[in-house]
């Protein structure tokens, strides 16, 4: 009975075994499919840090301490990736831009036209979709790729690049 019990032991090991490759080989293909999915859909251009709102505030009204925080803003997102720190908040990019977060929202809302979380949570996104785009990462988890991006948790993660990406 030993030897009979060793065999019947290996088969079921090597039984879950290719189960579980199945299973692993099954979850990469659905994976693709839904990335191929999402990025087809991405037709959104990468969020630009511009004023966007000419027509309502002419160029003369705009202060120039306000110009200088954009431009400054613009830098820490587009070339420093500042977003991807999963601590930053206002207050910390404020304290970064030598101004308040009432006024670095203030402006953030009037001329980028969204709110802070808002437009953070688009850069992370955007991150996001070009880790899952690019062929060199394909074995790390969602849950991997969102922590990489600044987010915390899976829960926020889905929930904002589900907002952002419809």
């Amino acid at each position: 009975m030993g030897k009979l019990g060793l065999i019947i032991l290996e088969v079921v090991f090597i039984a879950l075994t290719g189960l579980m490759l199945i299973l692993y080989i099954k979850k990469q293909k659905d994976y693709k499919k839904l990335m191929s999915k999402v990025l087809r859909r991405e037709n959104k251009p990468m969020p630009k840090l511009e004023i966007t709102n000419f027509d309502k505030y002419s160029v003369n009204q705009i202060d120039e301490s306000d110009k200088k925080i954009l431009q400054d803003i613009k830098v820490l997102f587009e070339k420093d990736k500042i977003y991807l720190n999963s601590d930053l908040n206002i207050g910390m990019l404020a304290k970064k831009l030598g101004t308040n977060k009432n006024t670095l929202s203030r402006i953030i809302n009037v001329y980028l036209e969204k709110s802070f979380p808002t437009l953070l949570g688009e850069y992370r996104v955007k991150e996001a979709i070009q880790i899952m785009s690019s062929s060199t990462l394909d074995f790390y988890t969602i849950d991997a790729i969102g922590g990489m991006c600044g987010f915390k948790n899976r829960q926020v993660f889905y929930r904002v690049f589900k907002k952002v990406t419809g």
